[in-house]
């Protein structure tokens, strides 16, 4: 995996190299105030948060501005992709599939992304599941060989150094337990019980995600390597942000328009072909959430 991930880094130096008008030119750490740990007991409001309040705008910026990030007390992640977006997330960040914020927000990635403001009884059953099926009381040392008490390999096991790994961190009581996607056979049965229970977890009425950040990667032409699911051609409004380029470009968009860039295609990470001005370009939407923290990487 750091082969690849190295190899994608080189490349987009190339390309990057011969674009002007690049965001990439600049290199920014920004560093917020982290918040203190959060306690279970919260005062959620009677309707789902709405993002902060930001000026619309879409810029290629070269650094980026200030954002009051939230504090995460539990999430259920996806750790090991790389992607074209890690070079302005420092690196890459887990693909978070649940994650719940100390204000009760939770929010549930997928097609579509979803949220609800979770009130503390709900927050406190969702804890008080996981104890019961036995998340806290489990034995790993985390190798995911053998030695793993996670792991029933029956004679099976084959050392691998590649692939996903899923992982679920209780902040608050600083628990997390994490597995090889492609061993998940292997598991014992309460840890197949945990992940099927948050591979379905989603509490009733949750409306779509309003999302206030994205990242646009933009191409002229999409690389023979991507698999692009729905090819159908969508205009690209002409109210949204200029996307022409001849290359390729990283963009950045917050506040309302993120959220209206974001509804039209569907509330998703997703990758598309638009058309914009006559001149077709492969788009893929990453959806920033309010605890990443967008950095440069060194």
């Amino acid at each position: 995996m750091k082969v690849k991930f190295n190899f994608m880094i080189i490349l987009l130096a190339i390309v990057v190299a011969g674009c002007q008008n690049s965001v990439l030119e600049t290199h920014l750490v920004i560093s917020p105030t982290p918040s203190q740990l959060p306690t279970l007991t919260i005062t959620p409001s009677s309707t789902p948060t709405s993002p902060p309040s930001l000026t619309p705008s879409a810029t290629p910026y070269l650094t980026f501005p200030p954002y009051s990030t939230k504090q995460v007390i539990f999430s259920y992640s996806y750790i090991g992709n790389h992607s074209v977006f890690d070079v302005a997330l420092n690196g890459g960040t887990p693909y978070s599939k649940i994650i719940l914020y100390s204000d009760g927000q939770l929010i549930i990635s997928g097609k579509p992304y979803q949220q609800k403001q979770l009130s503390s009884e709900e927050i406190n059953q969702l804890f008080s599941q996981l104890e019961t099926m036995g998340f806290y009381s489990l034995e790993t040392n985390q190798k995911h060989d053998p030695t793993d008490l996670l792991y029933d390999f029956k004679g099976q096991f084959e050392e691998t150094y590649d692939g996903l790994y899923v992982c679920a961190m209780d902040v608050v009581q600083g628990r997390e337990v994490c597995v090889r996607d492609h061993l998940r056979e292997f598991l014992i049965q309460p840890m197949k019980d945990i992940l099927q229970f948050l591979d379905n977890y989603e509490p009733n009425n949750m409306p779509i995600y309003q999302a206030d950040r994205l990242l646009l990667s933009i191409e002229a032409q999409p690389p023979n390597w991507y698999i692009i699911e729905n090819p159908e051609v969508i205009p690209w409004p002409v109210n949204f942000p200029d996307i022409e380029t001849d290359k390729w470009r990283l963009l950045y968009v917050e506040g309302e328009m993120a959220n209206h860039i974001f509804s039209l295609y569907g509330s998703q990470n997703d990758a598309r072909l638009v058309n914009a001005n006559g001149i077709e370009y492969y788009l893929i939407i990453r959806v920033v959430l309010a605890h990443e923290i967008l950095s440069w990487l060194q």
